[in-house]
């Protein structure tokens, strides 16, 4: 009997993820960093896939995309998020979309004063509405209470001053000056739901990486905080955030975004 062939082990990724390990993963074929110009206080719309790393040498692990616009003001910035996630029929997970609206201070952490949140899932054979688990918020930001409206109820609650949330902090890093010797302390809003305090970000070094095998120099910011995973931003030499990886999960540039 002839013996059966012996699967090819994996690899296993035995360090913490940044842009040369990941580009040595296949994860990065086929993307290229942006060239140009960038002012990071002008109006802008840039694209990220949602990649996340289950602790082997694997590139095909794309699970959704996120699209982040600014569009600035004298007082106050206006952003809006569309985020996918692509559905899995292996684990059951159904298709769930994200958009949000928020207006924020223009201040160093891009301070949110307001917002809109819609979640939407749709599942099953013919992805079917799920309208059992939609959600919906409409959130102010009143002193040191966010009023919420969910569902057609009212809620509050008490937050710091000195806040802000992952998506509004992809927007703030990039206006932030490379190699500042300050320390920022704030707290998180993750996803706009979930409230993570005690954060600290701070300017941690430049790095030259490997990108889909061309060299670039990359400039990193890293956030380590209470109950998240550290987060690391990677920033262009025009101040644009191309990467940001925290635990297994990186958001990287995707030029125009494509399908997921």
């Amino acid at each position: 009997m002839a013996e059966k062939a012996k699967k090819k082990k994996r690899e296993t990724v035995k360090v913490p993820l940044e842009p040369t390990i990941i580009s040595k993963m296949g994860a990065l074929e086929g993307t290229e960093l942006p060239g140009g110009d960038f002012d990071p206080k002008d109006n802008w719309t840039h694209n990220y896939r949602i990649w996340t790393c289950y602790g082997v040498m694997m590139p095909e692990q794309n699970h959704g995309k996120i699209s982040i616009s600014r569009t600035g003001g004298s007082r106050r910035t206006g952003l809006k998020i569309s985020q996918v996630i692509r559905p899995d029929p292996k684990v059951r997970r159904p298709k769930h979309n994200i958009d949000a609206d928020i207006v924020c201070k223009n201040d160093v952490l891009s301070t949110p004063v307001n917002w809109t949140l819609e979640s939407r899932f749709t599942g099953g054979p013919a992805y079917e509405k799920m309208s059992e688990v939609d959600y919906s918020e409409k959130t102010k930001v009143n002193g040191n209470k966010i009023d919420l409206t969910i569902g057609g109820k009212n809620y509050s609650r008490n937050i710091s001053k000195t806040f802000t949330a992952d998506w509004t902090l992809f927007e703030a890093v990039q206006r932030m000056d490379f190699g500042m010797t300050k320390t920022l302390e704030f707290d998180f809003l993750e996803g706009l739901t979930v409230f993570k305090p005690g954060q600290k970000l701070s300017y941690r070094d430049q790095l030259p990486v490997i990108w889909n095998d061309r060299p670039a120099l990359l400039h990193r910011f890293e956030q380590l905080g209470t109950g998240v995973w550290p987060y690391e931003y990677w920033l262009d030499q025009q101040h644009r955030l191309v990467m940001v990886v925290t635990g297994p999960r990186a958001y990287i540039w995707d030029g125009q975004g494509g399908a997921i």
